[in-house]
């Protein structure tokens, strides 16, 4: 490798695209800003690094390849991981940069993602990264493929997020930032402000283990940025990027107590004037703490309801106090508040019955709340997707990622994997869903699907299908 002792180390940080047209493209690349800060603050003058983003350039191999990395780190989760693999494969084959790959599929899956990369990250990546960079200005490399990251044990130590890597009109421009993501423009919560919005992240983990999410196997503790940090970034977006909504995107914003106080005090004390919401659980929530965070601008909550059923949620793993008249509660207690409502719904679970799938639709039905309903998917790295590979649901030698999704055709409800449990009835309903995913924010819209499922199954099944289709949910 070239020597670096006079010269500084250049870094190509990459953010593929997800496979899919999808909300979530979008969305500003925190996991790479972070390692990027962390980056900085250790090595100063010594590198040179740029984020490419294929959000905003589809078409950034030859920008890459005359930048002249000597490291090239592309983030990869399991909505982009086929663009990911390819941009590594062919940057591989044009540079004579070391190429590597991280994020949440490749901590899932390591050996699968080392295929494509000289490298491939298990864990965190601001201490391995750190580690790497030390060792290539030193002329050291790692002699293994799999390199295992210990998680950050203080959040504050990753200084704040350099913004300025990123084109950010692009991400402020609410035709495609995140307040578009969650069809906040459509509603009248934020209608009269700029919607210049960034998403935030303040913290790391969750306490809760839902089997299909990451941190059902995640072993690393919750983390937490102080409320003093978290009020410094928000202050500096406010300053910098004239940014008037923040999207909290933390995987339970409400659950410590003890920092909420702090930072909804510290928001009054300054007169922060801004909008935000979080995600949260329905169960943690409470009247003391709604209107401690409506007082200081507040103003939608995204909660996880998942289903109408309480079978499903047992089947989900959903733990706690999780129920349907817990969740019933949550949206009560926001309405007399003054807070909007967005749930997040599952159809397709394994065990869910037709049943489950009603109530599920008559909870939506009876509550105007803003809805987002996907198809219950299976991604490596949690709990559900080690029970469908244990089950033959997923044939770990033939996967098809661009099936492995929460809209359409996805491997639990499409015949690529053979699952009895999943009729045609059960796929029918979910196909019809699907296609109107890109337009379900307005409950009306909820309702109308509801009233078409009885006659979807008259349509899409014989008797004996349903017969057959309850006999084995039954069992």
């Amino acid at each position: 490798m070239k020597d670096l002792k006079d010269d500084k180390l250049r870094i190509a940080f990459v953010y593929p695209r997800p496979l899919l047209d999808d909300i979530m493209a979008n969305f500003q690349p925190l996991g790479i800003l972070n390692i990027v800060a962390y980056l900085e603050k250790h090595f100063q003058d010594e590198i040179t690094i740029r984020i490419f983003d294929q959000n905003v350039t589809p078409d950034i191999v030859e920008n890459i390849i005359k930048f002249k990395p000597q490291l090239v780190a592309v983030s990869a989760l399991t909505t982009n991981i086929l663009n990911a693999y390819r941009l590594c494969d062919e940057l591989r084959e044009k540079t004579d940069a070391k190429i590597l790959i991280g994020g949440k599929h490749v901590s899932a899956l390591p050996e699968e993602a080392a295929k494509h990369a000289h490298y491939a990250v298990v864990g965190e990546g601001e201490l391995i990264m750190k580690d790497l960079v030390e060792g290539m200005l030193n002329n050291k490399l790692p002699s293994e493929a799999i390199l295992h990251g210990p998680y950050i044990k203080d959040l504050d130590e990753i200084p704040p997020l350099p913004y300025h890597y990123l084109d950010m009109d692009f991400y402020l421009d609410p035709r495609h930032n995140i307040t578009a993501a969650m069809r906040l423009t459509r509603q009248t919560i934020f209608r009269k402000y700029k919607y210049h919005t960034i998403g935030m992240l303040t913290s790391r983990g969750c306490p809760f283990k839902c089997i299909f999410c990451y941190n059902s196997k995640k072993s690393s503790p919750v983390r937490y940025h102080s409320a003093e940090r978290c009020i410094e970034d928000i202050e500096r977006a406010i300053k910098e990027y004239n940014v008037d909504t923040i999207v909290f995107v933390d995987d339970e914003f409400l659950t410590n107590k003890k920092r909420l106080d702090e930072f909804c005090r510290l928001i009054n004390q300054k007169r922060l004037k801004f909008n935000w919401s979080c995600q949260a659980r329905a169960d943690v929530i409470n009247k003391e703490i709604l209107q401690l965070i409506k007082s200081c601008g507040c103003k939608l909550i995204n909660f996880g309801f998942e289903s109408g059923s309480d079978n499903v949620l047992k089947l989900l793993g959903k733990g706690g106090k999780s129920s349907v008249e817990a969740n019933l509660r949550a949206i009560q207690l926001c309405n007399n508040v003054g807070i909007k409502v967005s749930g997040s719904f599952m159809l397709g679970t394994p065990g869910e019955t037709l049943d489950d799938i009603n109530k599920t639709f008559k909870f939506i039905k009876e509550n105007k709340i803003i809805v987002g309903l996907a198809i219950t998917t299976p991604y490596p790295g949690t709990v559900l997707w080690d029970r469908c590979v244990e089950q033959g649901l997923i044939d770990m030698k033939n996967i098809d990622y661009s099936k492995l999704n929460f809209t359409l055709d996805n491997y639990l409800n499409n015949d690529v994997v053979p699952y009895d449990k999943f009729s045609k009835i059960h796929r029918g309903v979910m196909r019809y869903v699907a296609l109107f995913r890109m337009d379900l924010s307005p409950y009306e819209k909820i309702k109308r699907i509801s009233k078409r499922i009885p006659k979807l199954i008259r349509e899409t099944a014989d008797i004996e299908t349903l017969k057959t289709f309850k006999k084995l949910l039954s069992n």
